[in-house]
């Protein structure tokens, strides 16, 4: 972001702009990204270099650390942090920003000058947390809510979900109770990502938050329509054997059913169909159809027992 603040000095003392980048502009929106951890345990060098490499296959991306920084400076005028390390950061950072279409600043987990730079560098920061833990309440999160406010800066969630502790299972894409409820009370927090561990089995979510982050998603819409909502089960599995990803799912009446069984395991195909089969030899039932009339107001089915049957069915997909 710095790259295009700064300014030079011609002789008539007219400031003069920067030329702008050569590099395409990949149609993204964003030019850096700023990982900050809300937790002290959490492994940042390994998220960061995950990520890194996903960023890459959108655009040419670098990652830069402050011992990177501190390399490119030298330790003593880093300490110091006088004007020259300010006209020498301003630099260092333009060139960077210039050279490469995403830079990514990973920060400290303390509030330290490094990590106000790198929020303050940011169009986008991802906040690091577990899937499972309210992370503590620090002063870093005055800088978050001034960058959103202010500079309109995009601040997302990253939970870190791991299998150890997690008793729906290391595939499933979901998180705590407690954790959704701390993001909804920060409303500059915008969107909410989950990454499985250890990062090196789930390449495939750091693609994805990748994809999300940089505008890139792929989306897929289902339709309705009873035994005929079936058939999304085939559109699906053609998907995956083409390798094309599913990053957002969304449907009505039974596409929503298919969808959220989707969206719970999106890379376990085997478990979507088993749920899916518990759901429809359960509705093949005559019994359960009798009980379900209604009034053909509308319809001859009251979607009781079907709700009641998706909700057991959640629970069937999320213990299987």
């Amino acid at each position: 972001m710095i790259a295009s603040q700064i300014h030079f000095r011609n002789k008539s003392n007219r400031s003069m702009p920067v030329l702008p980048s050569i590099l395409p502009s990949y149609a993204l929106s964003l030019a850096t990204v700023a990982v900050v951890p809300l937790v002290s345990d959490l492994d940042v060098s390994g998220f960061c270099s995950h990520f890194r490499n996903s960023m890459n296959s959108i655009a040419p991306c670098k990652l830069l650390t402050k011992t990177d920084i501190k390399k490119r400076v030298g330790e003593e005028l880093f300490k110091i942090r006088n004007k020259m390390l300010k006209v020498k950061m301003i630099r260092i950072l333009g060139d960077l920003e210039e050279n490469n279409r995403l830079v990514i600043y990973q920060s400290d987990y303390n509030y330290t000058w490094w990590t106000k730079l790198c929020i303050q560098q940011a169009d986008c920061v991802v906040l690091l947390v577990r899937a499972t833990d309210i992370p503590e309440i620090r002063r870093v999160e005055e800088c978050l809510h001034w960058a959103s406010k202010v500079k309109n800066v995009r601040i997302e969630l990253v939970a870190i979900k791991t299998s150890a502790n997690d008793s729906f299972g290391s595939h499933a894409l979901i998180s705590g109770e407690n954790i959704n409820r701390w993001s909804e009370e920060r409303p500059w927090i915008t969107k909410h990502h989950i990454v499985r561990h250890p990062f090196s089995e789930f390449e495939v979510d750091f693609h994805r938050i990748s994809r999300r982050i940089t505008n890139q998603s792929i989306g897929l819409v289902l339709g309705g329509g009873g035994a005929r909502g079936l058939a999304h089960l085939g559109v699906i599995k053609a998907l995956h054997e083409a390798g094309i990803p599913i990053d957002m799912v969304g449907g009505t009446s039974q596409g929503a059913f298919i969808g959220a069984l989707l969206a719970r395991s999106p890379d376990n195909f085997n478990h979507v169909m088993e749920s899916a089969r518990e759901m429809a030899s359960d509705m093949s039932s005559v019994s359960n159809k009798i009980k379900d009339l209604t009034l053909p107001l509308t319809s001859f089915f009251s979607g009781h027992h079907f709700n009641r049957m998706y909700n057991a069915s959640m629970i069937f997909s999320l213990h299987h």
